[in-house]
């Protein structure tokens, strides 16, 4: 009887400190702002081993419903947006014959745009934020969060008109990074 008094208030401290722990790490994002453009800086991507991205073909995604252009690679996925609550998602690999649910392997990378209104900007946070940057997107002034959790990512996120942006890319250390960095420069509000 003893032991399961003295497991249970143990159970209890391990949950307070454990509540503790992983909500003094939680990040809000920054209120949602009016913003004014500022002149466009330029990403710079990583060059990777071989110089792959010189062999790369691009083209280009106008999405009329989530309102951004983006190129990417020609031999790459794309699934727009079918409504303004969908994510539009770009992937380096074909995702009907994945393995299953689950991380995105390293050698791969998915790109993903969502569109928040303001009220649903304001509720969002990540939790275990690795770094936190200030980038432009499109000389709009965003912030860069690279994050882990059930998996890892990178996700800028950018204050438009009366929306916010979250432009993902998974996970935050894929081969593929260089690339979402030349996606990034390429991403255009329509």
């Amino acid at each position: 009887m003893r032991n399961i008094i003295l497991l249970s208030i143990i159970f209890v401290v391990l949950l307070g400190v454990g509540y503790l722990f992983f909500d003094t790490n939680n990040v809000s994002l920054p209120q949602f702002r009016d913003t004014e453009p500022v002149p466009s800086i330029t990403l710079s991507p990583t060059p990777t081993p071989g110089g792959i991205e010189a062999e790369i073909e691009w083209v280009s995604l106008e999405d009329d419903i989530l309102q951004y252009s983006v190129s990417y690679p020609n031999n790459w996925y794309t699934y727009p947006a079918e409504t303004e609550e969908d994510e539009s998602a770009i992937y380096s690999y074909d995702i009907t014959n994945s393995p299953g649910r689950g991380g995105v392997d390293v050698n791969e990378l998915k790109f993903a745009v969502v569109r928040l209104t303001k009220e649903q900007a304001e509720k969002q946070s990540f939790e275990n934020i690795r770094s936190e940057e200030e980038v432009v997107v499109d000389s709009i002034p965003a912030t860069r969060y690279i994050w882990e959790g059930l998996g890892s990512g990178i996700t800028i996120v950018v204050p438009y008109n009366s929306y916010v942006y979250n432009i993902s890319a998974y996970p935050s250390d894929s081969v593929k990074v260089p690339i979402f960095n030349e996606m990034i420069e390429s991403f255009r509000f329509l």
